[in-house]
């Protein structure tokens, strides 16, 4: 059985370090440009910006949760 909160997480904790880890380059390159991955919004590492990017990461893994638990109730009524 596939764990998707697992998956949400992992998703999730992905995207978080590729932000830190765009973060660390440029301050090892001495640099304020920061090569952000792909994210849902401007980010300053505040509160929001991690509940909104762990959303924005776990988001896709969720609804796939959602549509399969959909069908499998669909596919139990019959």
């Amino acid at each position: 059985m596939r764990d998707y909160g697992y998956e949400a997480q992992q998703a999730a904790e992905k995207h978080l370090e590729a932000i830190e880890a765009a973060e660390d380059a440029a301050d090892e390159a001495g640099t304020d440009n920061v090569d952000y991955p792909p994210t849902a919004g401007p980010w300053d590492g505040c509160t929001t910006c991690v509940v909104r990017e762990t959303l924005y990461a776990a988001w896709p893994i969720l609804l796939e949760a959602a549509r399969a638990e959909l069908a499998e109730a669909a596919g139990s009524d019959a």
